[in-house]
């Protein structure tokens, strides 16, 4: 543990920044990790997180939601980090108390540690100019057009009724259901992601008021709009774009373009269906109602070690493309997430030294203009080896089953060269990679 004084201290929290995760970068994107130390402290136990888990766009959206939060006695705010390592709710009470929720992991595939603390408000005021100093040192860099927006929105936009008028409801696109946040909740979100339980679940838990997701192909098990069914359960307004008509991956581009190939018991009950555009059945959900449960557990969402032989490059699957880390470094990879871009960037998320990493391909083609299977393309450029399974033979969001069954349906030129060929089935494609990487 550090020896200095932490740079904020929030009930059990303690937090220290140690540095700019890329001190030469000034894009908004990479250029704002920082380099933290978190430590939850409560009598008997104690956890500690450490890595570029925090990003400062997080920290500065914490300390204006704790400025309200402080002022009005009233609503919650929170510090909730893109990266699944640090999540911190404070919620708003009666007579000046609160509560404080934090989830804290070093490893979030194998631990999950949350305390819960009863604090009052003189805790508050503190913590904010903890937060302001650190912004101090560290000052957001670059710009990005969505913080613009979300920093002109009434801060207190979460404590509105559930039953808020549709002219207060907004439609909030993202690349991913990874990136639904606090702000979206009471909102109508459109998705990039597939339309599996993984991601209906990830932005059910943030309390939207309706979701459209891509269809990705359907594809095998109707793994690309299972999620639909699932957030029925809950009464959730969901719907799927089609990918042949709009890019999967891009949240903006659906918005413009994409056409809803299926909607869900809950979405066309309010008007929603089949053949609308996707702006025009987000509309639709305006009117629709926040669900007062949870979204129920999932058990999509995860991470296997599946063969580590000394001699051999480990072989893993990840059912997020979120799920790689930096020490998949030499690693084979099946992920079972759609070979997109996300929001059409340059992929920034396979480590550059990993050995190869394999996708589905959200559908014949990969899609509208071959989206969902551009990732390719880049990884090409880096002379990194990626394929993709057709989305028929294998359902997405599954990775054991992309590597048990999937079939390849586009490789890039090093997968090419290393022995890949499309209708080959992606595990003796893994046993060729691993026998080369043996002599």
């Amino acid at each position: 543990m550090c020896g200095n004084a932490a740079d904020l201290k929030l009930a059990g929290l303690s937090l220290w920044v140690l540095g700019h995760q890329f001190p030469a970068l000034d894009d908004f994107w990479d250029g704002n990790w920082l380099n933290v130390l978190v430590r939850v402290d409560a009598p008997g136990a104690f956890v500690e997180a450490r890595g570029p888990i925090v990003h400062a766009s997080e920290l500065e959206l914490f300390a204006r939601e704790l400025e309200v939060l402080n002022r009005e006695l009233n609503g919650e705010a929170g510090l909730h980090c893109m990266e699944p390592n640090l999540r911190v709710t404070i919620r708003g009470e009666s007579l000046g108390h609160a509560t404080a929720t934090i989830a804290i992991s070093p490893d979030h595939m194998t631990q999950s540690h949350e305390f819960i603390f009863r604090i009052d408000q003189s805790y508050l005021k503190p913590a904010v100019s903890a937060l302001n100093d650190i912004l101090s040192r560290f000052p957001l860099r670059g710009t990005n057009e969505r913080v613009r927006k979300r920093r002109s929105m009434h801060p207190t936009m979460r404590e509105k009724s559930m039953s808020t008028q549709s002219d207060d409801v907004n439609i909030l696109t993202v690349a991913s259901c990874s990136n639904v946040r606090a702000e979206h909740a009471s909102h109508v979100v459109v998705s990039g992601s597939y339309g599996g339980r993984y991601n209906a679940f990830n932005a059910a838990k943030w309390g939207v008021r309706g979701v459209i997701m891509n269809d990705a192909g359907i594809g095998k098990d109707n793994a690309g709009i299972v999620g639909l069914e699932y957030l029925d359960r809950i009464g959730l307004a969901a719907a799927t774009a089609d990918a042949q008509t709009c890019h999967i991956g891009d949240g903006d581009h659906m918005m413009a373009h994409g056409i809803i190939s299926h909607v869900n018991r809950s979405a066309a009950a309010l008007g929603c269906a089949v053949g609308q555009s996707v702006r025009d059945c987000a509309n639709r959900m305006r009117s629709g109602t926040v669900p007062a449960v949870a979204p129920p557990p999932i058990t999509d969402g995860a991470r296997f070690v599946m063969r580590d032989v000394p001699g051999e490059p480990v072989l893993v699957c990840a059912d997020s493309i979120g799920m790689l880390q930096p020490d998949d470094a030499g690693r084979i990879v099946v992920t079972a997430s759609h070979g997109a871009l996300s929001g059409g960037r340059p992929d920034n998320v396979v480590p550059l030294d990993i050995r190869a990493v394999f996708f589905s391909d959200a559908g014949a083609g990969g899609g509208m203009d071959g989206a969902g299977i551009a990732r390719l393309s880049d990884l090409d450029a880096k002379g990194i080896v990626a394929g993709t399974t057709a989305a028929d033979s294998a359902p997405i969001g599954d990775s054991r089953a992309l590597y048990r069954d999937g079939i390849l349906s586009h490789v890039n030129g090093p997968a090419s060269r290393a022995g890949g060929r499309v209708g080959m089935a992606l595990k003796d494609f893994i046993d060729v990679l691993i026998a080369a990487a043996k002599r």
